[in-house]
């Protein structure tokens, strides 16, 4: 399974479109930026990004499920997506 820091490194600071597997098991949209949150340093399937669409700062579990990003010609997806 990817990691923040091996999606961080793949996307580089891009912007991208997200779906995912929210904790209650909808699945949620977003789109934005990710941003390097050094409070996270033990879980490394939380990802931080600025979300653009609603404005403020989110979270994404990936531990929850299914995910893919895209940015780009750049797609990471699960193992289960």
């Amino acid at each position: 399974m990817n990691t923040r820091k091996s999606i961080q490194a793949q996307l580089k600071g891009r912007i991208f479109h997200a779906t995912f597997t929210k904790r209650d098991g909808s699945t949620r949209r977003a789109y934005g930026q990710i941003l390097n949150d050094e409070r996270l340093e033990a879980m490394p399937q939380m990802i931080t990004y600025c979300d653009f669409t609603v404005g403020g700062i989110r979270r994404i579990d990936l531990s929850n499920g299914a995910y893919e990003i895209r940015s780009g010609k750049t797609i990471i997806k699960s193992e289960s997506a």
